[in-house]
């Protein structure tokens, strides 16, 4: 009997709530994962998206890798999809290299062309999900990946928010752009492959569009930075988030 007992406590109790695997002092409910994938250049793109509770539609974040790709990456966007979720935000994380490509590849100009095309599908793909909101779509770049989502935010009204990660401006940014969402710099002052000069180029670029900047900074030489660093910035970006695609201005 107390077995039995035992057992109905276990399964009547409530799912526990998990720390983001690397910020231990934030407790945050892990979101259901939903794995899917798409064709995008002749190559398979994996995408896992985190649904928030409920049933009704969401607005969705597109979370995007650097360089180094998406295992270096995992737990720190798995953490920030987490938090997204929490708040109310599908969280969209795409391996936009493709399934069984190498990682860390060479930033050719048609190679970046090439992502850029994966995004566009990607957003698209994310528009037409049931659950997600096609009026309140972000997305959230990391190194390489904030470079990817500056130039795809300044030509596609889709995306309503941008947050840019240890990225500065690209080469590739279009010279007749006319728009860029509400923009979050995140950058360590010392970041030993962006300058904070790369960083203030793509500041002045979005305020010279009329777009609204908020800048968070770090004292650190790092350039994904690790730590206490990482998981204040990581509630930096879920609070963003919250505020220009839930809230609004």
């Amino acid at each position: 009997m107390r077995r039995l007992a035992l057992l109905l406590a276990l399964l009547l109790a409530p799912a526990p709530v998990l720390a983001d695997a690397l910020c231990p002092a934030d407790t945050i409910a892990p979101a259901k994962v939903e794995r899917a994938s798409l064709q995008s250049g002749g190559r398979t793109i994996p995408v896992s998206v985190r649904l928030p509770a409920g049933g009704a539609k969401a607005p969705a974040v597109l979370l995007l890798h650097g360089r180094t790709g998406p295992t270096f990456y995992a737990q720190r966007l798995d953490g920030v999809a987490d938090r997204l979720a929490a708040a109310g935000i599908a969280a969209v994380t795409v391996d936009y290299f493709g399934a069984d490509v190498p990682k860390d590849p060479a930033v050719t100009r048609e190679a970046f062309q090439g992502w850029l095309a994966t995004l566009d599908r990607v957003v698209a793909w994310t528009a037409a999900h049931p659950r997600i909101d096609p009026a309140r779509i972000g997305i959230a770049g990391f190194s390489l990946g904030g470079f990817l989502g500056q130039v795809q935010a300044a030509g596609d009204e889709r995306i309503k928010a941008l947050a840019a990660y240890a990225a500065g401006l690209s080469e590739s940014f279009p010279a007749d752009a006319r728009r860029l969402p509400p923009l979050l710099l995140v950058h360590a002052d010392m970041d030993p492959i962006v300058s904070p000069g790369d960083v203030m180029a793509l500041e002045d670029k979005a305020k010279e569009l009329g777009a609204p900047v908020e800048v968070k900074s770090y004292p650190v030489a790092e350039h994904i930075p690790t730590g206490d660093t990482w998981c204040d910035s990581a509630r930096v970006l879920a609070a963003f988030f919250e505020r220009t695609l839930i809230k609004g201005p």
